[in-house]
């Protein structure tokens, strides 16, 4: 194996065990509020690395500039975790509304642009 892939793969492996709390109660929280809302399968296993990636960045950024203990950055991690769903739920309707609003507002100045001629 080549000597920096090793490096790479230790600290990797170093890492997740030094957040095994955070991202296990990320998971945990967004499996129970996925379930309770009856999300699918497919939906499940799509939001599950984003829940941890949002959860690690949350626990890392609240240990690195706040003293709060563990278990407040946790519950955060779980806060985060639970309503991870809704945020790309609502991040996707943005995406799906900014394009129509942006065709709206360029007709609505090309037709009054065409009026002003």
């Amino acid at each position: 194996m080549i000597p920096y892939c090793k490096e790479i793969n230790e600290t990797l492996f170093d890492f997740f065990i030094q957040n095994k709390g955070v991202i296990f109660v990320t998971v945990i929280s967004m499996i129970a509020r996925s379930l309770y809302k009856g999300t699918s399968v497919c939906r499940l296993l799509i939001k599950t690395p984003i829940s941890i990636i949002i959860g690690i960045s949350m626990g890392i950024l609240m240990q690195e500039f706040t003293d709060v203990s563990h278990n407040t950055i946790y519950v955060l991690c779980m806060l985060t975790g639970a309503y991870t769903g809704e945020i790309l739920d609502g991040i996707e309707q943005l995406l799906k509304w900014i394009p129509s609003a942006l065709k709206k507002i360029i007709s609505k100045k090309l037709d009054i642009d065409d009026k002003d001629s």
